[in-house]
């Protein structure tokens, strides 16, 4: 307060702040839940709750009452269009519904939670109860389908009470004979005009399955259905005992032939059957009851691939259950992006399946269920507040999926393949974006390479490396049958060294994100790198040899610059045997896959500018007679050396290292040359008078036009 103000403290008064019930009512029903159905949960929860405080007192009391006969009943009225869920729990006294039911945002089950661990905290280890409810606002949301709600109740030891309340600011109390009710909790919804689907069988038998399957109690649904009865015959008469004999044959032909007639009764049908089993130990878990569990959540015709079972204690406590599917489902890959495989529950009720905070992208294959007390819901618990135990839970989620697959691999290797060759790609993608698992991810690609045609794991090519190598040697195309034919690949294979083959998109970008494995860095044979250690009697005699067709190499690279990007022209062993050119790119460049997915992905538009990116090196084989020949041809006399058969074998090393032609046209009419002259056919020029004079020695048809112009 300002020092100048003077309050006069005798004069004060106090006053309540002032509020409209029926906008704060409205704020509470509608701002809290974004979805109509958690009114189904809502409720049934509470009732839960109710019959698990009962459960409680009954063993503490030593009562007689069979515990297993707790139910919740879901009733719905197509006459009255109400919908009620009952329960024969512990029911509530009238102070209980004004304490209750009468005061927003008050949790009878939170108070009776905080009872229990005090009792705990005075010595009474066996105070333990599974409750759901902490809030005190979920009856509250019947009002999303009701425009009225009426509550019966009793408990043991006092009157029934009916509550009603159409959420106007008021609620009303009455006595009802209670000789007539029995003990529990019903709730009777009124359902608004437009929200009469909550009475229909299907609607209510999804609603349970997906947010209460797992409930403790059954819950028994009242459903209707049409039964044959056999129709009376009024005119039927007593026969006389003379005649019994001889009527039993009549008798029974007559009792075929009574008509039957269809009526309709209503019964209550159980829907939860299925338990729980993730609340199981993993020893009392069949194979049977996993693949069960395992086709109720995930919709899936095929049998898992692999569960891990598993529970977590100390700072968090949860339990989960994991599968690995077979094969990709129709869904998969919109999974990435808005996952719903990991269900994720609090005390066995169902929260939410939007696991985007639970597990990566990467991962959405990975079905199952979680269920953590431990996670701070918001009022409605619809929404995970992202916090270090929203954390803690995906990192343990994620860390059992890699176990879960990396023991499959280990273990049962044929089916892991058969996952792999449909899931690889995601693994993959975890490679590239999980810097913290990337290393146990790598541990679970699998390649073909240059020394089997059977998957090998990157430990299995580290093991089989050549002493000499600087590194893992990999290679990536567009497909496996044309890099086992690169002239760079032949050359390796005939050094015996084994290379991977990457035929992926993605692989391109994960080469990016991993440098080394077990020590071992990744090297790209065709960038223009050494890839084997050298003595320094080797390195002088590489570098004699290549000084002496320092002049060769230069010329080359001279008559080709006006054609393309070339950033380095020089001999090197690598270029195999069969080949005389071979065209590499630099080491920190682009590879000729990278540059072939850049052109699909910009539809070769010449603004993007991508193909300046690929500086190309152009290695040469001195041991390959053309080669030898054009060297001879250069010591002899420079200007003379056959540069159209120079372009010709560049352009056909181009193509044969997996790059487009910077030309087409130009290579077409070299081709055309050099068969011409072979012929001695002589070609019109462009006016078709005087015959054109074809001069070898002289490339004249090379064209400066931009690459990128020419390629479609």
């Amino acid at each position: 307060m300002d020092n100048n103000v003077r309050a006069k403290e005798d004069q004060r008064e106090s006053f309540l702040f002032q509020s409209d019930i029926n906008q704060l009512m409205s704020l509470i029903i509608n701002a809290f839940y974004k979805n109509k159905d958690v009114c189904f949960r809502e409720i049934i929860s509470n009732a839960s709750d109710a019959n698990e405080k009962y459960r409680y007192q009954v063993l503490h009391t030593g009562s007689s009452m069979d515990p297993a006969s707790l139910n919740i009943r879901v009733i719905p009225d197509y006459a009255t269009k109400t919908l009620t869920i009952a329960d024969n729990g512990v029911g509530m006294s009238k102070e209980d519904l004004i304490h209750c039911l009468g005061t927003i945002a008050k949790s009878g089950t939170k108070e009776f939670v905080q009872t229990l661990l005090q009792s705990k905290k005075e010595g009474d280890a066996s105070s333990t109860i599974d409750q759901i409810g902490q809030f005190g606002v979920g009856f509250y949301s019947a009002y999303l389908i009701a425009d009225k709600v009426s509550v019966v109740t009793k408990k043991d030891g006092h009157p029934a009470y009916l509550w009603e309340s159409d959420a106007s600011g008021s609620f009303t109390i009455t006595p009802v004979d209670g000789e007539d009710v029995e003990r529990g909790t019903r709730v009777c919804l009124h359902l608004k005009s437009d929200q009469h689907s909550f009475l229909e069988k299907k609607t209510l038998t999804d609603l349970i399955k997906k947010h209460s399957e797992f409930i403790p109690f059954p819950i028994m649904l009242m459903v209707e259905k049409e039964i044959e009865v056999e129709e009376e015959n009024e005119n039927d008469e007593a026969v006389p005992a003379e005649q019994e004999g001889v009527t039993e044959e009549k008798e029974d032909k007559d009792k075929e032939k009574k008509a039957k007639k269809k009526t309709t009764v209503r019964e209550l049908e159980h829907i939860n059957k299925q338990k729980p089993i993730w609340t199981l130990p993993p020893s009392e878990v069949t194979h049977e009851q996993y693949a069960d569990f395992y086709k109720t959540i995930s919709n899936d015709w095929n049998e898992h691939l692999a569960v891990k079972h598993f529970n977590v204690e100390g700072s968090i406590d949860m339990k989960a259950l994991l599968y690995l599917p077979k094969q990709i489902q129709f869904d998969m890959h919109e999974g990435m992006t808005n996952p719903k495989n990991i269900g994720l529950y609090v005390k066995k009720v169902f929260i939410t399946d939007d696991s985007k905070e639970l597990i990566p992208p990467y991962l959405c294959f990975i079905r199952g269920v979680v269920d953590c007390e431990d996670l701070p819901l918001n009022i409605s618990r619809e929404f995970l507040q992202n916090n270090k135990v929203v954390r803690m839970v995906q990192k343990n989620i994620v860390k059992k999926a890699i176990e879960m697959m990396t023991e499959l691999a280990e273990n049962k290797p044929e089916e892991y393949m058969s996952f792999y060759a449909e899931f690889a790609r995601f693994l993959k993608h975890g490679v590239h974006d999980d810097a913290a698992n990337r290393q146990k991810l790598e541990s679970l690609l699998r390649y073909k390479t240059t020394r089997t045609d059977t998957w090998r794991s990157l430990s299995e090519y580290v093991q089989d490396m050549l002493p000499e190598q600087k590194g893992i040697f990999y290679m990536s195309g567009e497909s496996e049958d044309l890099m086992r034919v690169s002239p760079v690949v032949e050359y390796l294979k005939e050094k015996k060294c084994e290379v991977i083959f990457m035929t992926e998109p993605i692989d391109e970008y994960v080469m990016q994100n991993i440098t080394e494995y077990q020590g071992k860095r990744f090297i790209c044979v065709t960038k223009n790198v050494d890839l084997f250690e050298e003595s320094e009697e080797e390195k002088k005699k590489k570098t004699e040899e290549k000084d002496s067709y320092k002049p060769f190499c230069e010329a080359i690279k001279k008559s080709l610059e006006k054609t393309d990007t070339l950033t380095k022209v020089d001999i090197d062993e690598r270029v195999s045997k069969s080949e005389p050119f071979m065209v590499t790119t630099d080491a920190f460049g682009i590879t000729a896959n990278v540059e072939r997915l850049l052109k699909a992905q910009s539809r070769g538009k010449a603004e993007n500018g991508f193909l300046q990116m690929s500086r190309k090196n152009l290695l040469i084989n001195p041991g390959h007679k053309l080669v030898q020949e054009l060297f001879k041809q250069f010591q002899q006399d420079p200007t003379k050396m056959n540069m159209d058969l120079v372009s010709l074998m560049y352009q056909s090393a181009l193509l044969t290292s997996g790059y487009a032609l910077p030309n087409p046209r130009d290579f077409t009419q070299t081709i055309y040359r050099i068969v011409g002259a072979g012929m001695n056919v002589e070609e019109d020029d462009d006016n078709g008078d005087a015959p054109l004079e074809i001069d070898l020695t002289q490339n004249k048809n090379h064209t400066e036009s931009s690459p990128i112009n020419e390629v479609d």
